[in-house]
């Protein structure tokens, strides 16, 4: 990882420990514009991003953010009563962010499918077509 990404996960991390500790919905932020990897990373759909190369999916899917967006979005619409039980959900949610954040410094751990076309003979004859796992 490069020290422009390191400092991007360093803020994003920053940014979810603010939501994880959030007293009210108005507080947590889970827009795109509020995540430094987000800014970082969008206007390439992702590609690069260590989020969507550990998760192997765009838009943080698959990771804990989609429980939070969830969890923040039960707290938002809680009825009096429901809202501490929402906002304890948000926070776990919001707290497994963080981890899975921080698990990032250790490198990515996985792999990447890729479509592999090999060309023989003279004539640039493609034929053969392998798809593989590359280990990342």
């Amino acid at each position: 990882m490069d020290e422009r990404t390191r400092t991007a996960l360093e803020a994003s991390i920053a940014h979810w420990r603010e939501n994880a500790a959030a007293a009210h919905p108005d507080d947590a932020d889970l827009s795109c514009a509020a995540c430094a990897l987000c800014r970082m990373f969008r206007d390439r759909v992702c590609r690069g991003c260590p989020v969507a190369t550990r998760a192997g999916a765009m838009g943080c899917a698959k990771t804990p953010y989609e429980d939070a967006k969830a969890a923040w979005n039960r707290w938002m619409f809680a009825l009096p009563g429901e809202d501490e039980a929402e906002r304890a959900a948000f926070r776990d949610a919001a707290t497994r962010e963080v981890e899975f954040l921080e698990s990032l410094h250790d490198g990515i751990v996985g792999g990447v499918d890729i479509l592999e076309t090999s060309c023989f003979g003279r004539r640039g004859d493609c034929g053969r077509s392998d798809r593989r796992r590359v280990d990342i």
